[in-house]
């Protein structure tokens, strides 16, 4: 039986999604042992500075992206050319 690329890239994904949860639900235990041991004074300095990354995550996410626009014709009526563009210059007369 056949596999098609759909169904191993499929298969990949999952398995990636797999394996950051399961490091996601593993790193949790070890950040708290290893906050356990730092003295009171250092875990206050660790609250402080997950509060910095919670702001900043929240800041990040809630700015506005601005919104692309693009494609053909998105200059249509803003920029023209003059009917005598392809004219010679009245300055460059002399050297033609």
């Amino acid at each position: 039986m056949g596999y098609s690329v759909a169904d191993i890239g499929c298969w990949c994904f999952n398995g990636v999604d797999a394996l950051r949860s399961q490091v996601e639900t593993m790193i949790q235990p070890v950040i708290l042992e290893k906050l356990a041991e730092l003295p009171e004074s250092l875990q206050t300095e660790v609250l402080h500075y997950i509060e910095f990354l919670i702001e900043k995550q929240a800041k990040n996410s809630n700015q506005e992206k601005p919104t692309k626009r693009g494609g053909l014709g998105i200059w249509k009526g803003k920029i023209w050319m003059s009917d005598d563009f392809d004219e010679p210059l009245e300055d460059l007369k002399d050297y033609m």
